[in-house]
Formats: structure tokens, C-alpha cells, sequence
């Protein structure tokens, strides 16, 4: 007993609750710090959802609850020393709510439309599977960083057989390049010059890329013939060209320029700028064989040759193993965690079709609500906005109810244990 009586002081000494605001206050600081420099899903994973920073939440809970006690808080006199106290422990059991039995959303709204989903605040690694008419689905929190984070191996039981999703690697900054491959196909990587700047593309042997004014065909038979085509041939080593249009070349080493005429047939070259039609192409790589790889940023930078730069926006990429049956295979997962939609990766495996996908996820909510109208209010003489607000319809079918409420700073609309705040527009 006196042992417990020993641990119980020292859990409610003064020198514990000081050490522990102390590392919640730095935590906090440092956490501020690494989300500016590194990104939200960085500061998630690295402090808001570890189990230590957790670990000291619950600690300082019940050092303030046990120091109430202690100290005899509860008297007229220390009225002002006791709500201190209470507010810390409101704000600790707050954030726990929030984190263990809320979730938190963005809905987006356009004037005049009707929405009751809301994407996910939290990053999820959300897993389906579907077995003829079956389907099996599970979800579960994953934040991922450069700096570290939680490792994680996930199962889903699909009719009776383990699926299991274990981590593998993660690439902050991810590009998609090009490299040979003794097993892969004839693949080629390209940029094409658009109004918002070049935009990269990757075709390999029977596909097919219509960019609207251009339509490219790699060893497939074009079917369309009212817009310029190039239809790409791959023999052997070599990957050839033909046009219905004549094109223009320009050779981006040694700015040497002709022209190819219609009908025949061409080497598609590495490093050549194509002009159909206006539409500008450069091939940046041709390869017989070949397979997407996926590698860093930083790695990119230093084996890539001078080149266009392109406007796309690089994504994380989450790598994991999936095995099925005894079968192995490694799932690249593209997203940037945390507020945004991932992007689903397909694959079948002995015949059960499997959806992998890593981001926020669509929360329905079990009401709507309807933008009658959005004010903006600015400045006078300037185009910064003063205020916004939300003219907003809320409509339950299921309890028959439909309200009207304006939403602007400071003003929440409140219903069903749903806060809604006007965040940006």
C-alpha cells in the first residue's frame, strides 16, 4: 500500500503538473514550428497523435484533478486558483472528445446547391474489397511524415481469407519518372505545353491519350480522324512515329530544327520538341523497355537533365505491401494525407477486386444543407475582404425539419451535435 501511496504523490506533486505544462507548452511550440516547416501531416505524426504526447495529456489530467483535491480548491476562497485549474482540464477532456469520439470536416457548398457530405479533417488508409457480390471495407487514421510517424500493418478478412496492408516506405515529395525495365514495356514520357504551363504524361504500349486537339495512339489502330493524330509504333528496340498532320521538330540540345511530312514513318527521339498544330510536345523519355518508378524529389533533381519544369503539384506517396493468398504486391498510394482526397488504387488479386486509398475520406451526414446566398463584404477602395457570411438552408427529412440560419464569424449554426463555422469561401 505504500507503494501505491508513493506512486498516487508523486502523480499529484506540484514538480510533476509543472515538468508536464512545461512539455506540453514546448510540444505545442515545437509542433507549430515543424507544421510550418514541414506540413500538417508532419506535426500530426511526429507529436498531436503520438502515444507519448497522449501519455502526457492523460498524466497532467490527473495531476490537476488530484491537486484540486490536495490543495482543498474547492473553498470560496480559492475560487480563482480552482477555475484555472477546471478550464486546463475542460480544454484536456475537450480534446480528447474531439480526438477519440468527434470527428472534423470541410463541406463545400456552392451557391444555390444542396450538400450533406463533408470530407474528413483526418487522413485515413481506407481499405475495400469486393468478392462477387460481396464486400468487405475497413478504414483506420494514418498519419505519415519524412521525419517519422506510426509504422502499421492493417487486415481486412475478406470471406474468410486475411488481407493484410503492412507499410513499407513513404516519399514526402514523390515523382513519377521513367526508367528501364528487362521486364517492363514500351513506354514513353512526354510534356505538353498548356495555358497553365507544361503538363506531364506517361503512355505505354496499347494506350491511347486524346488531349482534345491531339489525340496519340501507342500500337493501337487509330479510330478517330477528324483531329491531328500521332499514332506510335513500337519495333523491336526502336519507337516510331506517324502523323496526319506535317509537324514540326526542334532539337533541344543543339536548337536544330526541320520539319516530318505526313504518312511516314519517323524515330520518335528523346529531347525533341514536336509542334502540331500549334500543340507543343517534348519527348523527355523513350524507352523499349520500361516501368513508372516512383522516387524523391531530391533524388529526381539529381539524375534529371535540364528541362521544362512542369506546374504539377507533387503528392506523398505511401508504399505498402499487400499480400492475399500467399501473393506479395507492393501498392503506391498518392495523396498529400491530411485534408485531402487520396487517390484510389484498383488491383485485382485471384479474382477479388481491392480498392486501396490513402487521404481524407466523404463523411455523409444524416442532414443537408442548402446555400441560399453568400455575402462577401470588403473594404472600401480595396479588394481585401471585411467579412463573409452563409445564408444557409438546413433540411432533415427524417425528423421533418427545415430551418433557416446565417453563418459568419463568431455565429455557428448548431444542430444534431454538428458545429458548422464559416471557414473561407
Amino acid at each position: 500500500m505504500s507503494f501505491v501511496k508513493q506512486i498516487w504523490s508523486f502523480l499529484i506533486s506540484m514538480k510533476l503538473m509543472v515538468t508536464l505544462i512545461l512539455i506540453f507548452a514546448i510540444a505545442s511550440a515545437v509542433g507549430t514550428f515543424i507544421e510550418n516547416d514541414y506540413g500538417v501531416n508532419t506535426s500530426w505524426a511526429l507529436i498531436y497523435t503520438s502515444r507519448w504526447f497522449e501519455a502526457v495529456q492523460i498524466l497532467l489530467g490527473i495531476s490537476i484533478v488530484g491537486n484540486i483535491f490536495r490543495y482543498k480548491m474547492i473553498q470560496k476562497k480559492k475560487i480563482p486558483v480552482l477555475l484555472f485549474h477546471i478550464g486546463f482540464l475542460v480544454v484536456l477532456i475537450g480534446s480528447g472528445i474531439t480526438r477519440y469520439y468527434g470527428h472534423e470536416g470541410v463541406m463545400h457548398i456552392r451557391e444555390g446547391a444542396t450538400e450533406h457530405r463533408m470530407l474528413s479533417s483526418d487522413a485515413f488508409l481506407q481499405i475495400g474489397a469486393k468478392k462477387g457480390s460481396k464486400e468487405f471495407y475497413t478504414d483506420d487514421v494514418i498519419y505519415m511524415s519524412e521525419l517519422g510517424g506510426r509504422e502499421f500493418d492493417n487486415s481486412l478478412d475478406v470471406d474468410g481469407k486475411e488481407l493484410s496492408v503492412t507499410y513499407k516506405n513513404f516519399i514526402g515529395k514523390a515523382v513519377k519518372t521513367l526508367v528501364e525495365n528487362p521486364n517492363g514495356t514500351p513506354m514513353v514520357e512526354f510534356l505538353v505545353n498548356t495555358p497553365q504551363g507544361p503538363e506531364k504524361f506517361f503512355l505505354s504500349s496499347d494506350e491511347l491519350l486524346d488531349l482534345g486537339p491531339l489525340a496519340i495512339y501507342f500500337d493501337k489502330e487509330p479510330t478517330v480522324n477528324n483531329k491531328p493524330i500521332i499514332h506510335l509504333i513500337s519495333e523491336g528496340d526502336n519507337i516510331s512515329f506517324v502523323s496526319n498532320v506535317p509537324i514540326k521538330w526542334l532539337k533541344m540540345t543543339d536548337r536544330s530544327e526541320g520539319s516530318y511530312e505526313v504518312g511516314k514513318h519517323y524515330k520518335f527521339d528523346a529531347g525533341k520538341m514536336y509542334n502540331i498544330n500549334g500543340i507543343q510536345l517534348v519527348a523527355k523519355t523513350v524507352l523499349s523497355k520500361a516501368s513508372v518508378k516512383l522516387v524523391s524529389e531530391k533524388e529526381y533533381n539529381k539524375t534529371a537533365k535540364k528541362q521544362l519544369k512542369t506546374n504539377e503539384q507533387l503528392l506523398s506517396a505511401l508504399i505498402v505491401d499487400v499480400e492475399y493468398n500467399g501473393e506479395h504486391r507492393e501498392v503506391a498510394l498518392m495523396g498529400k494525407g491530411k485534408r485531402y482526397k487520396g487517390f484510389a488504387e484498383n488491383f485485382k488479386i485471384d479474382n477479388v477486386e481491392f480498392s486501396l486509398e490513402w487521404g481524407s475520406k466523404i463523411l455523409e451526414l444524416p442532414f443537408s444543407l442548402r446555400l441560399r446566398d453568400f455575402i462577401l463584404a470588403k473594404y472600401p477602395g480595396s479588394m481585401s475582404p471585411s467579412s463573409y457570411e452563409s445564408d444557409v438552408t438546413l433540411i432533415d427529412k427524417v425528423n421533418l425539419v427545415q430551418q433557416e440560419h446565417n453563418i459568419y464569424m463568431n455565429n455557428t449554426l448548431d444542430y444534431g451535435g454538428y458545429l458548422f463555422f464559416q471557414s473561407s469561401y
